[in-house]
């Protein structure tokens, strides 16, 4: 989720200055000596420095995490119902307009189903990310505001087809 400079080797006296920059779509929490962001961040500030006095060696740890944002998903004419998953987690069906939470970068798949007599057309955008003209719709979360993306069906074409025979009978 982001970059850090000032790493390296310091001596008594030294001051290390470290600076964390986050990457688009990501924040950060915080400086931390747990390589699992447990307790208090020793610091918040993404620019932080450390005097080395009597201290020993000091590690520190950037942490990073993904922005959220709404993903709201509309039923358009026809389309009975969209299912979505998030990131591999569990299929959601939904039969009525519902808006989702997505972590930036998350991996999002939508599927759709119709009513009697229509068909899938598309799944489009309020045109952020663009469209798709598969009914198995997969992508990646990857623009740093919320989102609409529609289900769209259109009505099925029937085909009817009519031969026309003419039978003659010869009367022997």
């Amino acid at each position: 989720g982001g970059t850090v400079s000032g790493t390296g080797s310091y001596r008594f006296g030294q001051t290390a200055t470290l600076t964390a920059t986050a990457k688009t779509g990501y924040t950060f929490q915080g400086w931390f000596t747990s390589a699992t962001f447990t307790g208090t961040p020793v610091s918040t500030e993404t620019t932080y420095s450390h005097t080395f006095s009597t201290d020993a060696s000091k590690t520190l740890y950037a942490n990073f995490t993904a922005n959220t944002y709404s993903l709201t998903i509309k039923l358009g004419t026809g389309v009975s119902k969209v299912t979505y998953q998030v990131a591999g987690g569990t299929a959601t069906a939904v039969t009525a307009q519902t808006t989702i939470t997505v972590a930036y970068s998350q991996t999002v798949k939508l599927t759709s189903a119709f009513s009697t007599g229509y068909e899938f057309a598309s799944f489009t955008t309020d045109g952020t990310i663009g469209a798709s003209s598969s009914n198995a719709y997969t992508f990646t979360y990857n623009v740093t505001n919320a989102l609409t993306i529609i289900a769209n069906a259109k009505k099925e074409v029937y085909k009817v087809a009519v031969h026309n025979y003419t039978v003659e009978f010869n009367g022997s």
